[in-house]
């Protein structure tokens, strides 16, 4: 549905990575944005209202509560910021859109999963693990300010410029850098990677209404070996410029899965995680959410890496860390 008029959206977040995203998004679409952040993560953008605000203090809506909105977006993981959002601001909101995980789900094996899928326990607290506390979110929202006009959108993993985790970009800016790139003998092992650029703008689509329930907002299944291939693509770097070890040994070696220090991002262990990283997405493609190319997402990533310099990583293989694989393998038969 397309809105026929400017929309008044408040986005709870706002100046930070996918939140800035959404509201330079809905900004350009022409509706009129205000966000509600403590402006830790730096100014919000240029053309949209900042209401600066702690959200774990009392009165923090204090200077929104008073207006009508069309839209708001809510992208907490605390559960105590959604209910007091849902508490101040419901009675005046025609529509919710949550951006929640799909972290969520309980099955963590089975391939082609989608939103009927069975989910964790809710965690109302705020000390609760990340994927529990989303679930209870998504409850808040839905109960607090009724099914009808909600919609949860469980994000899958989420890359492009901007994505500090280091697990989108690692791949290629490690492939643009001299020396082999280590990667794992599993070249069939799933990935699903969606730029948060195509989350953002998926988001403002939804803005003034349509959809409402759950949709999980996943990127295409690649596998890995045509991501590595990709990186190396983008890169311009051969690809004979590889050192494939097998997960056993990598593991012996103390390489790690999925993101953080010395790790191999995106890679997962198997068996029993095929099904994270390989969810249907079906709903949400027939709603509007189209995907750009991998080879897209890891070009303009692999310009926003370069630009910052040697700056530490928070994910991937080190130097220190390769020179310890490599210096380890004549050990391990």
């Amino acid at each position: 549905m397309t809105a026929s008029r400017p929309l008044s959206v408040l986005v709870l977040g706002g100046t930070a990575w996918l939140g800035r995203l959404v509201a330079e998004g809905a900004r350009d679409a022409g509706h009129d944005v205000t966000v509600l952040a403590r402006g830790a993560a730096g100014a919000p953008p240029d053309g949209v209202r900042m209401v600066a605000a702690d959200r774990d203090e009392g009165g923090c809506y204090a200077e929104v509560a008073g207006s009508d909105w069309d839209a708001v977006v809510e992208l907490t993981s605390t559960p105590s910021r959604a209910r007091g959002a849902v508490t101040a601001l419901g009675p005046r909101t025609a529509r919710w859109v949550v951006i929640s995980t799909t972290s969520v789900y309980s099955d963590t094996a089975t391939t082609g999963g989608d939103e009927t899928a069975a989910v964790v326990e809710p965690g109302t607290t705020d000390d609760a693990p990340y994927a529990e506390a989303k679930v209870a979110i998504e409850q808040l929202v839905r109960e607090g300010a009724g099914e009808s006009c909600s919609l949860v959108l469980r994000a899958g993993l989420l890359g492009g410029p901007g994505d500090l985790s280091g697990r989108s970009g690692w791949w290629p800016w490690r492939a643009s850098r001299p020396g082999p790139l280590v990667v794992p003998d599993e070249p069939d092992l799933p990935t699903q990677l969606l730029d948060a650029r195509d989350l953002a703008a998926f988001v403002v689509a939804q803005l003034a209404g349509g959809a409402t329930g759950v949709l999980d907002v996943v990127g295409p299944v690649v596998r890995f070996g045509d991501l590595v291939a990709t990186a190396l693509q983008v890169a311009d770097r051969a690809s004979d410029e590889v050192l494939v070890l097998p997960p056993a040994r990598l593991e012996a070696l103390g390489v790690q899965h999925w993101a953080g220090p010395s790790s191999l991002p995106l890679w997962l262990p198997r068996p029993g995680h095929d099904g994270f990283v390989s969810r249907s997405g079906a709903a949400a493609r027939a709603s509007g959410l189209t995907a750009r190319p991998l080879t897209e997402t890891f070009r303009d990533v692999l310009a926003w890496e370069s630009g910052r310099s040697d700056q530490p990583r928070r994910a991937g293989l080190t130097p220190d860390d390769e020179r310890r694989v490599l210096n380890g393998l004549d050990g391990l038969a």
